[in-house]
């Protein structure tokens, strides 16, 4: 006779694996706090590339702590819905997310609780059920929990800013312009400055601009009360006039943006009221969406 799925067996197991999950949180956390205590020592002592390149672990511990807090979160999920687990046949919508992320995760954290997990799911759904989640085939794991456990390489912009929150935590005086140049300029691409015209000059430099005969400038040959070819020799408008013509365009677009709020719901995201604990979950996890 084969094996069935013990249903209090695999509770037990659920409430051992969020234990668990939460100690390895813990330990990670301490882990990382360790590692920017020592990259602050680093940028102190001039040694920024190795502190560029050590800040790129701790950023992946970060995400792994997130994805070890989400995990937690969607253990207790299931562990309040266990009942419709047990009761129905199929895995439900309700519950399908958290039963597929424990089953995608089993193979990329040292947790045996959760692998012993995936052996009950493969006596209650099947095995065709727990390979197909392994491999995400339905996209239907926890999307953050999917990228924080992915093996990437950290962007630039990340890089530098947890460098510069790290100096600033311990009290380190840190320039990265000068300490990280070429990473700077990854992140901060020089803008050139935009070149403006001072019309209380005179007109040399309007005298120097070019004619405007463009198709694309009738609008603005319609307002200036011509639709001849003008150059700039003509245009002599004074201070007092473009400081009524700037005047006259923010109150057009005082008037737009009051029209379009006027348009825009109070609460376009209003949720039905539930149970109070699923309301203390979903919100615990859509905070964590947002990070």
């Amino acid at each position: 006779m084969g094996k069935k799925f013990k249903p209090t067996e695999s509770k037990v197991t659920l409430k051992l694996a969020i234990k668990r999950i939460h100690l390895l949180q813990q330990k990670k956390v301490n882990q990382v706090k360790n590692q920017k205590r020592a990259i602050a020592t680093l940028l102190s002592n001039g040694k920024d590339e190795s502190a560029r390149i050590k800040v790129e672990q701790v950023i992946r511990d970060d995400f792994l702590c997130d994805a070890y807090e989400m995990l937690t979160l969607l253990c207790d999920l299931l562990l309040v819905r266990f009942q419709v687990l047990v009761s129905e046949k199929t895995c439900t919508e309700d519950i399908l997310e958290a039963v597929a992320t424990i089953i995608y995760v089993s193979k990329k954290l040292e947790v045996k609780e959760l692998t012993i997990l995936k052996s009950q799911f493969v006596l209650k759904y099947g095995k065709e059920f727990v390979l197909k989640h392994l491999q995400n085939k339905e996209k239907v794991v926890h999307e953050k929990i999917v990228q924080y456990l992915s093996i990437m390489i950290p962007e630039p912009r990340l890089v530098l800013q947890y460098l510069e929150e790290i100096a600033e935590l311990h009290d380190v005086e840190w320039d990265p312009e000068i300490a990280l140049p070429n990473l700077v300029r990854k992140v901060r691409p020089k803008i050139e400055p935009i070149q403006t015209m001072n019309f209380n000059q005179g007109n040399n430099q309007l005298s120097q601009m070019p004619m405007i005969n463009n198709s694309n400038d009738l609008l603005f040959q319609q307002a200036m009360g011509t639709t001849q070819s003008l150059t700039m020799n003509d245009f002599n408008m004074n201070q007092n006039t473009m400081n009524q013509m700037q005047f006259q365009n923010m109150n057009n677009m005082n008037n737009m943006n009051n029209t379009n709020n006027m348009n825009v719901p109070m609460n376009m995201n209003k949720r039905k009221t539930q149970d109070l604990e699923f309301d203390n979950l979903s919100k615990r996890l859509d905070d964590l969406n947002k990070k």
